[in-house]
Parts: C-alpha cells; structure tokens; sequence
C-alpha cells in the first residue's frame, strides 16, 4: 500500500560489501517521511544483525536471486512510496536537501519520472559533474546521452507497469526502462547535484561494452529491416567515437 503525500522509497543494494554499503547508509540517515530499503546479497546473519542494530530506520530484506537488477525489483516490490529511487552500494547522496527539493518539483507537476545531476568519482580521486539538462531519446537510445540512475526517481506505479528491471541486461537495463518511460512522458530535469556516483560499481563499465548493448536494446526497439539498418550505421559510427576515447585513456 503506497503512503499518501511527498514520500519516497530509496532502494540500497549491496552484495557482500558492508564498507561500501555502510557509506551509502550513513549518506542517507536520517531522512524524514523517506523509507529506506537495503537489498542484502551474500552476507553472513551475523553482519545483517549488526547493521540492523547500527542503521535502525532501515528496512533490511535478504535477497539470494543473482544479478543487481533482480536485487533492486525485490526492493520495489517491498516498497511503500509513491516514488522510487535506486543507489548501488558505494554510492551517496550529495545533499538530503536537493533531493526533497526534486521530489518536491515531481510532486507539485505530477511527472512520472525525474532526475538530477550526479558527481561521477573516479578511481584516482577525482570527479566530473555531469550537466544533463536537456534530455533527449533519439540521443540516448543511441548511447550518446546517459540518464544519471542514481539521481533519478520515478512513481511507483510506473515503474510496477513496466515489471520493473528486465534483467536479461546486465549493464543498462536501468537505461532500457528509461527509454520506455520516455514513450510516455519525458522526464522532468533539474540541475540539482543529487549523488555522487561510484564508478567502481556495478554498472561501471566501459564504454564499448555499453555501446554493444544499446545496439542489442535498439534493434529490440527497431523491428523494420530499414530502421534497423540506419540504426547499425548510427552505432558503428558511435562504437569508433568510443574506442577512439578508451585507446587515448
């Protein structure tokens, strides 16, 4: 049963990463009117019970299906609010403020779906603030735009018509389901710094591997022989930008 009012449901996952986790937690207590759920993957009851004693305001579920999009459908399906937002183990929130001021905005417009900006922290130490104000499909179902999951929120009951994460997608079903959202409606964009983004996470990988999957996601899109084909030339082209960019790194 969804809870009436601003309300929303923050999803944790983690498998077998309690430093990790413990920093995504403690980002986020406490947040008033939010629920907090940790998805648990491969950790023993007795560090389940000491992080139930420490982080007392989260709902902790143990979740032994494999795969981190499986982990995050099980937290929605436990969820009470009226909006959803996912973080991986690693990740934090930036400010408890500029999210409510996000959820706030969703509310107010009664838009299906939002997002913020993230701070992306590199291995080295460093980080890049990605600058995504105007959003666009036709640029993201060919992987050159990215919607910044960690900063996104979406209603509950969108995401549930969607059966939430297909996890035949092991990289980007996260950007699958917001391409489907954006059939329906695009999402409201704010430029408030909502997290920081980890990317030694789990969907941290490189820019090929990406490139292949939306290429496998459009042709899922794009059943027409002529569509598809322009589309291949538009990814072969995308793929060359990429590899250039990973060989100069």
């Amino acid at each position: 049963m969804k809870r009436k009012g601003i309300f929303l449901s923050i999803i944790v996952c983690s498998k077998n990463n309690r430093v990790q986790l413990e920093r995504t937690l403690s980002s986020l207590s406490p947040i008033k009117d939010f629920e907090i759920i940790a998805v648990l993957n491969g950790y023993d009851s007795k560090t389940v019970k000491a992080l139930k004693n420490f982080f007392n305001s989260v709902t902790f579920i143990i979740d032994e299906s494999n795969g981190l999009y499986n982990a995050m459908n099980q937290g929605a399906k436990v969820s009470s609010g009226n909006y959803l937002m996912f973080l991986n183990a690693g990740d934090e929130l930036y400010s408890q403020q500029s999210l409510k001021i996000l959820v706030e905005e969703a509310v107010k417009r009664n838009s299906k779906w939002a997002f913020g900006q993230i701070m992306m922290m590199k291995k080295n130490g460093k980080f890049r603030l990605t600058n995504l104000k105007n959003y666009s499909p036709f640029l993201h179902k060919f992987s050159v735009q990215f919607v910044p999951h960690p900063a996104c929120i979406f209603q509950n009951e969108l995401f549930s018509s969607f059966g939430g994460y297909d996890s035949n997608y092991e990289i980007i079903a996260d950007q699958k389901l917001c391409l489907q959202f954006s059939r329906i409606e695009l999402p409201l964009v704010s430029n408030e710094l909502i997290s920081l983004f980890n990317l030694g996470g789990a969907s941290s990988r490189s820019n090929i591997e990406i490139v292949k999957d939306f290429r496998i996601l459009s042709q899922e899109f794009h059943n027409q022989i002529l569509t598809r084909f322009f589309s291949n030339i538009i990814f072969i082209f995308v793929y060359l930008l990429r590899v250039l960019k990973h060989r100069k790194i």
